[in-house]
């Protein structure tokens, strides 16, 4: 066998000569020559073991030589070499510029020449070793042109070895990177001896590039925070990024532990300047680069260190304004939207809406909804890494959120409305920040989003009667979120069951701050664009309707024609944009899933002090009432109503998918609508009849959607637990607003009850309903002089008082209408100024919008007397009622077919909803369900101020004219009859009373009291159902306001009896006459 070529073995240096390491190697050598070799080399081999042993700990075999001597010097030539080709492969540089075919050697790496000649010099050695390696790397580093020092190394081509490419990289953190990535690679592949090694390279690289990043001017012209980031944007989405991740989270980890030379943000918040730089000038929703940013930020939660970087970055330095959140890096990211960030920008999306199809509009949502999904996915992880990092970082995330949500409140306060938009813009956080903050807000609350979840359990409703705190209070009790104690509650606290005071030690879970702030979140985000949406949904109707005019009058070539259509694009971009971000699928589906299971959580509040497990919620309700509703923020109640209303109207489908979990919502509204003690605010209440109208199945569905499409809403109203209580419920919440105490505008109670009319429309339909109002009716009738009224008697009277309201403003702004469409025929327009013109034409519009307003109510109302009428007509016979409802019914009668209809004969019917036919066939229905009665027939003929005999008798006429059905036509003929008999005989009765004493006329109806009594405070004497019709809208003596009841008149025997005795005396008189 020939001998081995070992002149270019640089380890020969340890062998007197060539031929006594060649007899080395072959196993042929003289012990005492070998003898006399390690005693010429032992101060080397010394040094190299404690070299070994100060940089590694690690335990280099030196053993006598006169034992093992073979085995001893080939282990440590070997070592030699497996150090010298592992550095060499990190590191892609060489102090030996030989070429060789030793497979473990690069193919090519820098040639450190003055490296080369130092080590030459000093030690002796042409060879790589770990006493070198710092000192080597440094001078690799400091090289301006190492693509002229690359030299071949080896004659074996290398496939193991990556990013051999960059053996001449110049960058520093460039270059350091593709090292520790090769370390990586080393510490798969290396057999275990090595492993050590690896680790040590891999601690140079890491203690270079802090080096680089806390001392970037050694390093001329380079800047090694942007090295930082170019290298996440390239690694980021390969395979390598794991690597990536670990090599900056390293370095960080060892800036931190020298930050007396440069601290985490010293060195990067450069680098952070620049991101926020991009997003401020550059970045947007629809931007191609978008998500290489937002990675690169979510790099900072990967680490404790660049955590604490990263926070100490975003948190505002003041607090002026809610504005500087989204002014902060993270409000940056939270800001990308498709809708506009302030009133100045111009829509990115639906720019030229009115040329586009529909498909062209779904395409683009979709499209934008894709994006948002990905967006508020990492947005959430970035997030919630940051909470997961450490206790320290978790307290300042979450005061970061709370004080973004308090610093922002402003914006759900009703004065924020009447604000410029331009002003509030710069006051307060946009609302796509807002949208996207709800949406990873929700996200967080994923562990309870299901109905009866046993983790709802554990929300502790008393967080929000904390007060204010020091930061290491308020962080040692986990209260991160400021201001809900001055929130309005269910049960204001004057009103609270004595509830037991709250620890000031107590300390609250994470799942309850993220309950609570979420549900804050919508109140200020979601909520507020809920009511722009609708607002700008309503201008643009009130914009199209302009345009129209423009357009039938010939102008819409005009400058105030373009004009209006360039307004009116401009709108419609941010409806559409609007549109887009409120219906994103994610935000919807997350939303519902935490009403319905708050829903859950406050029906239990409501029943139950025991928070251990759910209850099942039984009628009649517990009469004592739980402390925690005193506890409970009304806006919790009112973001369920705000989103169920949004649906109802733009997406009403998504209602349907959440199956039977619409069973937990309808629970909420029977337990809390009819339950002033649990609710008290009437306001809130009638917000749940809003939120009862839009779990209705829909008049109109799809064809093709059939009746699957409303199963589970069609099954609500039938077979719900306690559905049957939802009559009575809904009369009662129609009563409470009108007997709140406060003051309520006509426009914002009739607000209120219409969604009632319409849920009372719906169920009148279904048996278990009308039977459950029925049985009320029946109860009234039975307890109709109880002190406190029966509900069904309040009810039906508040609903006679309406309608007579309702109509009698939709008649008299038809009236109006009709007098301007006047003016304009008679040419009185054409002299006034195009300024007086566009007012009248404004005015209109206004008359008619209310007019449409009222007419549609009034049809509503009436048609609801109607279904109870025809079923429940003795109570509307009584005494306290008869009269009110005759008299209202002649009146409409007077106006739709009498002499006065031709005031209501305006151009266009249909703008104003005025439907005249089915008026006047609801109202003669009215009267033929009540005209059996003989109470009811005397009403109708002895109403002095619309009753005339020709009344009736033209009805008649009007039915047969418009087509009503034929039995209809001959009912109403034969009441006509009978009515005009009653009268008859009733003016017989009334000449009997003419000239009747004052004493004996009541007060307020100037009529002959029948049963007189004395209200207790003032004194007055009236006729018992003239108080008992005025008790049943307002519970004081009419005279003084003092508080009255049927219970407290008093009634007068003796004046009764003298009127008695006055009317025989009469009657005696008539009849000898």
């Amino acid at each position: 066998m020939s001998n081995p070529d070992i002149t270019k073995n640089p380890f020969l240096a340890l062998f007197p000569n060539a031929n006594e390491a060649l007899q080395f190697t072959d196993g042929s050598h003289d012990g005492d020559k070998f003898n006399n070799v390690t005693q010429n080399q032992r101060a080397d081999l010394e040094e190299i073991k404690s070299t070994s042993e100060k940089d590694q700990e690690l335990e280099v075999r030196v053993v006598d030589p006169t034992t093992d001597a073979e085995n001893t010097w080939d282990d440590i030539v070997q070592e030699k070499l497996d150090i010298n080709n592992l550095i060499e492969r990190i590191f892609l540089f060489t102090v030996d510029k030989r070429v060789t075919d030793v497979e473990e050697r690069p193919n090519r790496c820098v040639y450190l020449e003055d490296i080369s000649k130092e080590l030459q010099q000093e030690l002796e050695q042409d060879w790589l070793d770990l006493d070198c390696l710092e000192r080597v790397v440094f001078e690799r580093l400091l090289l301006q042109n190492p693509s002229e020092c690359v030299v071949k190394t080896s004659t074996i081509p290398k496939s193991g070895i990556p990013r051999q490419q960059d053996v001449s990289e110049r960058r520093v953190l460039h270059y350091l990177f593709s090292c520790y990535l090769r370390s990586h690679v080393a510490m798969r592949n290396e057999n275990e001896t090595l492993l050590s090694y690896v680790k040590i390279c891999q601690d140079v690289i890491v203690q270079n590039a802090k080096t680089a990043l806390q001392s970037p001017e050694v390093f001329v012209g380079q800047f090694p925070w942007e090295q930082f980031m170019s290298i996440f944007r390239q690694e980021n989405y390969n395979s390598d990024a794991e690597v990536m991740e670990s090599f900056f989270t390293d370095i960080a980890t060892e800036i931190d532990k020298h930050s007396e030379d440069g601290s985490v943000f010293t060195c990067l918040s450069p680098a952070l300047d620049y991101v926020q730089q991009k997003f401020q000038k550059e970045l947007s929703l629809n931007h191609p680069e978008i998500f290489h940013y937002v990675d690169f930020v979510a790099l900072f939660t990967q680490n404790e260190h660049l955590g604490e970087c990263l926070m100490y970055y975003i948190t505002p330095r003041t607090t002026a304004t809610g504005k500087v959140y989204e002014q902060t890096l993270l409000g940056e990211l939270l800001s990308l939207s498709c809708l506009p960030k302030t009133p100045a920008h111009a829509p990115e999306y639906f720019t030229e809406a009115s040329r586009q199809t529909q498909q062209d509009h779904d395409g683009t949502m979709q499209t934008i909804w894709q994006t948002v999904a990905i967006l508020n996915d990492r947005l959430y992880r970035l997030i919630y890494n940051m909470l997961k990092l450490s206790t320290k970082l978790r307290d300042r995330m979450l005061e970061w959120i709370g004080n973004c949500l308090q610093a922002n409140n402003g914006r759900a306060k009703l004065w924020s409305s009447h604000m410029p938009p331009e002003l509030l813009s710069k006051m307060y956080c946009s609302d796509g920040f807002f949208i996207n903050l709800c949406a990873v807000l929700l996200r967080l609350c994923k562990p309870f989003l299901q109905a009866h979840s046993p983790k709802l359990l554990k929300i502790q409703p008393s967080y929000t009667s904390s007060t204010e705190m020091s930061t290491e209070q308020a962080r040692e009790r986990n209260v991160h979120m400021k201001g809900l104690s001055k929130e309005a509650f269910l049960i204001p606290s004057t009103d609270a069951p004595s509830p037991n005071p709250v620890s000031e030690t107590a300390s609250f879970n994470f799942l309850t701050e993220c309950f609570f702030m979420t549900h804050y979140c919508l109140h200020v985000g979601t909520h507020v664009v809920h009511d722009k949406f609708t607002n700008l949904n309503q201008e643009l109707h009130r914009l199209q309707g302009i345009y129209q005019d423009v357009i039938n009058s010939g102008g819409d070539a005009t400058e105030e024609g373009r004009r209006i259509k360039t307004v009116f694009e401009k709108h419609m971009a941010i409806f559409l944009s609007q549109k887009t971000a409120l219906l994103e699928p994610q935000l919807l589906e997350m939303s519902l899933q935490l009403h319905v299971a708050t829903a859950t959580l406050l029906t239990q509040f409501a029943i139950t002090e025991d928070m251990t497990q759910f209850v099942p919620v039984t009628f009649p309700l517990p009469t004592k009432v739980s402390q925690s509703l005193c506890l409970i923020p009304e806006l919790i109640v009112s973001n369920m109503a705000d989103l169920l209303v949004f649906l109802r109207r733009f997406k009403d489908e998504m209602i349907e998918v959440i199956g039977d979990s619409v069973n937990h919502l309808l629970t909420l509204i029977l337990v809390f609508m009819g339950s002033p003690e649990r609710l008290k605010n009437p306001h809130m209440r009638a917000k749940l009849a809003e939120m009862l109208e839009c779990l209705m199945p829909p008049k109109e569905s799809s064809a093709s959607a059939g009746l699957v499409a409303n199963y589970h809403r069609e099954q609500l109203f039938h077979k719900h637990p306690l559905v049957s209580n939802l009559a009575e419920t809904l009369m009662a919440v129609f009563v409470s607003i009108e007997m709140t105490g406060q003051a309520v505008e006509f426009e914002q109670k009739f607000n209120y009850r219409r969604p009632m009319y319409q849920v009372m429309e719906y169920i009148w339909g279904i048996e278990i309903h009308r039977n459950a109002q029925k049985v009320l009716a029946d109860h009234a009738e039975e307890c109709i002089e109880d002190p406190e009224p029966p509900l069904f008697l309040r009810f039906i009277n508040l609903l006679v008082n309406d309608a007579i309201f309702l109509l009698d403003e939709a008649l008299s702004h038809m009236g109006q209408i009709k007098e301007k469409e006047a003016e304009k025929e008679t040419g009185a327009w054409q002299e006034l100024t195009p300024q007086q013109q566009q007012e009248n034409a404004n005015s209109v519009r206004q008359l008619e919008m209310l007019a449409r307003l009222y007419n549609v109510l009034s049809k509503d109302t009436t048609h609801t007397l109607q279904n109870l009428t025809s079923e429940n007509q003795s109570i509307f016979c009584q005494p306290v009622m008869v009269d009110r409802i005759a008299a209202m019914l002649n009146y409409f009668l007077l106006h739709l077919v009498g002499p006065k209809q031709k005031n209501l004969k305006v151009k266009n019917l249909k703008k104003c909803s005025f439907e005249p036919q089915t008026l006047v066939t609801n109202i003669c229905q009215l009267y033929i369900n009540l005209g059996a009665d003989k109470n009811f027939q005397l009403a109708v003929s002895g109403d002095g101020r619309s009753y005339s005999k020709e009344l009736l008798l033209q009805a008649r006429q009007v039915l047969k004219k418009i087509g009503a059905p034929g039995q209809m036509q001959a009912e109403f003929a034969g009441l006509v009859h009978t009515i005009q008999t009653a009268a008859v005989i009733q003016q017989r009765e009334q000449d009997v009373l003419t000239d009747a004493p004052e004493e004996f006329l009541d007060p307020i109806m100037r009529t002959v009291m029948k049963d007189p009594v004395t209200l207790p405070s003032s004194g007055m004497i009236l006729d018992r159902g003239t108080i008992a019709r005025h008790i049943l809208s307002d519970q004081t003596d009419p005279f003084n306001r003092s508080p009255l009841t049927m219970d407290m008149v008093q009634p007068n025997t003796e004046l009764r009896e003298k009127i008695e005795q006055w009317i025989k005396e009469n009657q005696e008189c008539s009849t000898v006459e």
